[in-house]
């Protein structure tokens, strides 16, 4: 099981294993879960979302204070326009082109280049408020 965490400014995988599991050396299990767009772990950025794996209790009572945190989240399931990209896509449901990786990190799996989203494509993400 995974819950979804939000990248903060400034913040590492270390960092945030740390406070999600109560050790700096978990970080190699978020990089792992994430993989798919992490080529280098050492490159996260604000408005990343992460799955995180509910590994522990730590993990479970984070993830619960995590959900109150992050407020009403929405489902957007939206098929790919000629002419789309994650930077239209973001500027149209979260209102800023530049928080195109928000996307990209939730759909990863299905996108291998993010600069090449094809017409048809089903993409399906989170939009947190």
């Amino acid at each position: 099981d995974f819950f979804s965490y939000v990248v903060k400014n400034g913040e590492s995988l270390s960092m945030i294993a740390r406070s999600v599991y109560g050790s700096t050396e978990s970080w190699q299990q978020l990089a792992n879960a994430n993989s798919s767009f992490l080529a280098n772990p050492n490159l996260i950025y604000p408005g990343d979302v992460l799955k995180v794996p509910l590994i522990n209790e730590s993990a479970q009572a984070f993830s619960t204070t995590q959900s109150e945190q992050l407020g009403e989240t929405r489902e957007v399931s939206i098929t790919v326009s000629e002419g789309d990209t994650l930077s239209s896509l973001a500027k149209q449901h979260l209102g800023d082109g530049n928080q195109w990786r928000t996307i990209y990190t939730q759909v990863s799996d299905s996108i291998s280049n993010p600069d090449h989203i094809m017409p048809g494509q089903n993409l399906t993400f989170a939009v947190y408020q």
